[in-house]
């Protein structure tokens, strides 16, 4: 609920640039996703190799970030 209400004020805030306010509210969905999968689906209660198959998926779309950024942002 907390990080609800963070959300909330974050896309309300005027000073904040559009990307700004973007990668705010991506970054806490992403903490909410990890909070609603440790806790309610009970990750933390599993083996370690069973966090590490539930983590390559965010590892993977990390990286595919990065590499998306990299192509938009590369010097000529």
């Amino acid at each position: 609920a907390v990080l609800t209400v963070v959300e909330i004020w974050v896309a309300e805030v005027k000073g904040l640039s559009k990307v700004g306010k973007g990668s705010a509210l991506t970054f806490l969905a992403v903490g909410k996703a990890f909070l609603v999968a440790y806790y309610y689906m009970h990750l933390k209660e599993e083996t370690k190799w069973t966090k590490f198959i539930a983590a390559v998926p965010i590892m993977a779309a990390f990286y595919a970030t990065v590499l998306c950024l990299e192509a938009i942002y590369k010097p000529f």
